[in-house]
């Protein structure tokens, strides 16, 4: 890899979204029984909604920057273990979403203008 940084365009993203969701509703004011270009438009643009959403912006990062590979990982298998075993799946998505929530590492609020002190070794 070289190493170039690529240039997403989110603006144009948006725009494409919104064709899509505008030609979605002309063909189902004037077409009704066109389902094929129909539900194509509508699944296209909520997907181009998703990837809108999670690309960055001027004030943040995109949504999988901070993601970690064990989370990654995770919600990888549940998506593939979604559909064969829902109840299980989410049984244990809501049972581990508690305990996920208090063992989670915190950020340390610290008051503003405060340094940390290094205790100098003995």
């Amino acid at each position: 890899m070289s190493g170039a940084r690529i240039e997403i365009n989110r603006p144009l993203v948006g725009v494409l979204t919104v064709i899509c969701y505008l030609s979605a509703a002309c063909i189902w004011l004037f077409q009704p029984d066109e389902d094929f270009w129909l539900g194509g438009f509508v699944r296209v643009a909520l997907l181009m909604s998703a990837f809108w959403l999670a690309l960055p912006n001027n004030q943040r990062e995109a949504a999988w920057a901070n993601v970690s590979p064990s989370t990654f990982v995770a919600l990888l298998i549940g998506a593939l273990l979604l559909p064969r075993y829902p109840r299980v799946v989410l049984g244990m998505a809501l049972a581990l979403l508690p305990i996920w929530f208090v063992l989670r590492p915190r950020k340390k609020r610290r008051p503003p203008g405060s340094v940390d002190r290094q205790v100098p070794p003995a």
